[in-house]
């Protein structure tokens, strides 16, 4: 009897370790939040080198449209953005013509 019972406890245990390790999966790869306007959005960081001027997103009438900043830091931003990381790549090259190894674009979760 004990021996089924350590089974089935094993069993649980381990289906709960699946269900948790999707849910974290799902909350690390695909770090949702709701921007400032209420639209599901993601959370990026974007970081500029060293030598290249942060542009100031906050005057950027065309940036109100795709995302908000969640907060601002010396080399970069953290923003909620409703646009995939290759569209905002492309919003930062066509609006300050940056290259591409003059920043980087990253999700993450951060907790506040």
């Amino acid at each position: 009897m004990l021996f089924v019972l350590g089974i089935l406890l094993v069993l649980v245990i381990w289906i709960a370790g699946i269900q948790f390790y999707i849910f974290m999966s799902k909350k690390l790869y695909a770090p949702r939040t709701v921007d400032a306007r209420g639209r599901k959005a993601v959370n990026y960081f974007i970081r500029f080198k060293e030598g290249v001027a942060v542009p100031d997103l906050r005057r950027e009438p065309s940036f109100k449209e795709i995302g908000s900043i969640k907060f601002e830091k010396v080399d970069g931003y953290c923003i909620a953005s409703t646009l995939s990381d290759a569209k905002l790549k492309e919003f930062f090259e066509t609006t300050y013509q940056l290259k591409p190894d003059q920043y980087t674009i990253s999700t993450g979760q951060f907790f506040m």
